[in-house]
Protein backbone atom coordinates (compact mmCIF):
# COMPACT_ATOMS: atom_id res chain seq x y z
CA UNK A 1 0.00 0.00 0.00
CA UNK A 2 1.22 3.74 -1.42
CA UNK A 3 2.07 6.11 1.49
CA UNK A 4 -0.01 9.02 2.10
CA UNK A 5 2.31 11.00 -0.50
CA UNK A 6 2.46 8.59 -2.85
CA UNK A 7 -1.44 8.09 -2.53
CA UNK A 8 -2.23 11.47 -3.21
CA UNK A 9 0.00 11.77 -6.56
CA UNK A 10 -1.68 8.94 -8.26
CA UNK A 11 -4.93 10.63 -7.34
CA UNK A 12 -3.81 13.27 -9.11
CA UNK A 13 -2.54 11.34 -12.04
CA UNK A 14 -6.12 9.27 -11.94
CA UNK A 15 -7.93 12.51 -12.24
CA UNK A 16 -6.48 13.46 -15.08
CA UNK A 17 -6.62 10.38 -17.14
CA UNK A 18 -10.57 10.45 -16.07
CA UNK A 19 -11.09 14.22 -16.42
CA UNK A 20 -12.32 14.87 -19.97
CA UNK A 21 -12.01 18.08 -21.96
CA UNK A 22 -10.72 20.10 -18.91
CA UNK A 23 -7.65 21.67 -19.71
CA UNK A 24 -7.48 24.24 -16.77
CA UNK A 25 -8.25 21.61 -13.91
CA UNK A 26 -5.72 19.26 -16.04
CA UNK A 27 -3.11 21.77 -15.32
CA UNK A 28 -4.18 22.94 -11.96
CA UNK A 29 -3.57 18.96 -11.19
CA UNK A 30 -0.18 19.39 -13.15
CA UNK A 31 1.01 22.50 -10.90
CA UNK A 32 -0.01 20.45 -7.54
CA UNK A 33 2.02 17.28 -8.93
CA UNK A 34 4.63 19.62 -9.64
CA UNK A 35 4.37 21.03 -6.21
CA UNK A 36 4.38 17.40 -4.55
CA UNK A 37 6.40 15.18 -7.27
CA UNK A 38 9.72 15.48 -5.54
CA UNK A 39 7.99 13.20 -2.32
CA UNK A 40 7.84 10.69 -5.17
CA UNK A 41 9.35 11.52 -8.79
CA UNK A 42 9.80 7.75 -9.09
CA UNK A 43 5.58 7.93 -9.41
CA UNK A 44 5.82 10.98 -11.93
CA UNK A 45 8.49 9.19 -14.20
CA UNK A 46 6.26 6.10 -14.41
CA UNK A 47 3.52 8.05 -15.30
CA UNK A 48 5.24 9.25 -18.78
CA UNK A 49 4.95 5.28 -19.72
CA UNK A 50 0.83 6.27 -19.30
CA UNK A 51 -1.50 5.04 -22.03
CA UNK A 52 -3.21 8.07 -21.79
CA UNK A 53 -1.51 11.24 -23.93
CA UNK A 54 -2.95 13.58 -21.72
CA UNK A 55 -1.58 12.22 -18.25
CA UNK A 56 2.17 11.81 -19.99
CA UNK A 57 1.69 15.59 -21.24
CA UNK A 58 0.83 16.70 -17.96
CA UNK A 59 3.47 15.42 -15.78
CA UNK A 60 5.85 16.33 -18.58
CA UNK A 61 4.55 20.28 -17.51
CA UNK A 62 5.04 19.28 -13.92
CA UNK A 63 8.48 17.47 -14.11
CA UNK A 64 9.63 21.04 -16.23
CA UNK A 65 8.03 23.21 -13.92
CA UNK A 66 10.11 20.95 -10.78
CA UNK A 67 13.16 21.63 -13.21
CA UNK A 68 14.12 17.77 -11.93
CA UNK A 69 17.24 16.55 -13.93
CA UNK A 70 16.46 13.07 -12.91
CA UNK A 71 13.91 13.62 -15.65
CA UNK A 72 16.37 14.56 -18.75
CA UNK A 73 16.78 10.24 -19.39
CA UNK A 74 13.14 9.48 -20.21
CA UNK A 75 12.43 12.88 -21.76
CA UNK A 76 15.67 11.75 -24.38
CA UNK A 77 13.30 8.61 -24.15
CA UNK A 78 10.14 10.23 -25.56
CA UNK A 79 11.84 12.52 -27.82
CA UNK A 80 12.51 9.44 -30.02
CA UNK A 81 9.53 7.41 -29.49
CA UNK A 82 6.53 9.41 -28.62
CA UNK A 83 3.95 9.93 -31.27
CA UNK A 84 1.81 12.29 -30.04
CA UNK A 85 2.78 16.18 -31.01
CA UNK A 86 1.19 17.33 -27.76
CA UNK A 87 3.50 15.44 -25.41
CA UNK A 88 6.60 16.02 -27.83
CA UNK A 89 5.96 19.36 -27.21
CA UNK A 90 5.41 19.46 -23.76
CA UNK A 91 8.82 17.82 -23.76
CA UNK A 92 10.77 20.52 -25.31
CA UNK A 93 8.99 22.71 -23.02
CA UNK A 94 9.64 21.20 -20.16
CA UNK A 95 13.39 20.77 -21.29
CA UNK A 96 13.74 24.27 -21.76
CA UNK A 97 12.67 24.93 -17.96
CA UNK A 98 15.31 22.65 -16.84
CA UNK A 99 17.66 24.29 -18.37
CA UNK A 100 16.88 27.28 -17.13
CA UNK A 101 16.70 26.12 -13.53
CA UNK A 102 20.27 24.00 -14.26
CA UNK A 103 22.24 25.51 -16.83
CA UNK A 104 24.27 23.43 -18.37
CA UNK A 105 22.14 19.78 -17.83
CA UNK A 106 20.80 19.40 -20.96
CA UNK A 107 22.84 18.79 -23.78
CA UNK A 108 21.73 20.04 -27.12
CA UNK A 109 23.37 17.14 -29.29
CA UNK A 110 21.47 14.51 -26.76
CA UNK A 111 18.19 16.79 -27.70
CA UNK A 112 19.26 16.72 -31.46
CA UNK A 113 20.00 12.76 -31.74
CA UNK A 114 16.43 11.93 -30.08
CA UNK A 115 14.78 14.22 -32.89
CA UNK A 116 16.53 12.21 -35.34
CA UNK A 117 15.54 8.93 -34.11
CA UNK A 118 12.16 9.88 -33.95
CA UNK A 119 12.41 11.01 -37.94
CA UNK A 120 11.02 7.99 -39.51
CA UNK A 121 8.18 7.84 -37.57
CA UNK A 122 6.84 11.26 -38.88
CA UNK A 123 8.49 10.87 -42.32
CA UNK A 124 5.05 9.13 -43.72
CA UNK A 125 2.57 11.55 -41.62
CA UNK A 126 0.09 13.97 -43.11
CA UNK A 127 0.54 17.68 -43.29
CA UNK A 128 -1.16 18.61 -39.59
CA UNK A 129 1.80 16.36 -37.82
CA UNK A 130 4.41 17.83 -40.81
CA UNK A 131 3.15 21.16 -39.46
CA UNK A 132 3.31 20.35 -36.09
CA UNK A 133 7.17 19.39 -36.31
CA UNK A 134 7.64 23.02 -37.51
CA UNK A 135 6.45 23.90 -34.22
CA UNK A 136 8.46 21.58 -32.58
CA UNK A 137 11.64 22.78 -33.93
CA UNK A 138 10.71 26.40 -32.70
CA UNK A 139 10.33 25.13 -29.50
CA UNK A 140 13.69 23.58 -29.88
CA UNK A 141 15.49 27.13 -30.77
CA UNK A 142 13.82 27.96 -27.80
CA UNK A 143 15.91 25.52 -25.62
CA UNK A 144 18.61 26.57 -27.68
CA UNK A 145 17.87 30.53 -26.64
CA UNK A 146 18.34 29.19 -23.23
CA UNK A 147 21.22 28.07 -23.73
CA UNK A 148 22.99 30.94 -25.46
CA UNK A 149 21.39 33.63 -22.54
CA UNK A 150 23.51 31.54 -20.26
CA UNK A 151 26.64 30.88 -22.33
CA UNK A 152 26.82 34.27 -23.51
CA UNK A 153 24.88 36.96 -21.83
CA UNK A 154 26.52 40.17 -23.18
CA UNK A 155 26.09 38.88 -26.86
CA UNK A 156 22.38 39.45 -26.38
CA UNK A 157 22.33 43.07 -25.51
CA UNK A 158 24.93 44.87 -27.90
CA UNK A 159 23.74 48.16 -27.32
CA UNK A 160 24.50 47.89 -23.66
CA UNK A 161 27.51 49.39 -23.22
CA UNK A 162 30.27 46.88 -22.41
CA UNK A 163 32.43 47.25 -18.87
CA UNK A 164 36.39 47.48 -20.21
CA UNK A 165 38.33 43.99 -20.03
CA UNK A 166 40.84 46.06 -17.26
CA UNK A 167 37.64 46.59 -14.79
CA UNK A 168 36.86 43.54 -15.21
CA UNK A 169 40.09 42.22 -13.99
CA UNK A 170 40.86 44.11 -11.49
CA UNK A 171 37.18 43.67 -9.82
CA UNK A 172 38.04 39.71 -10.12
CA UNK A 173 41.48 39.95 -8.88
CA UNK A 174 39.41 41.63 -5.43
CA UNK A 175 37.32 38.57 -5.45
CA UNK A 176 40.37 36.19 -5.18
Amino acid sequence: MPDQHSQYILDLIKSIEERKGDRESDKHDALELARVGHMNISLLLGALRDQNAKVRENVCFALGEMGDVRALPMFMKLLSWESMIPVRSEVIEALVKIEGKNPGSVKLDEVRNALQDSLGFFANKESAEKEAIEEYIRLTEGLANVKIKIDMPGELLPDKPKKPKGTFRRRAAHVN
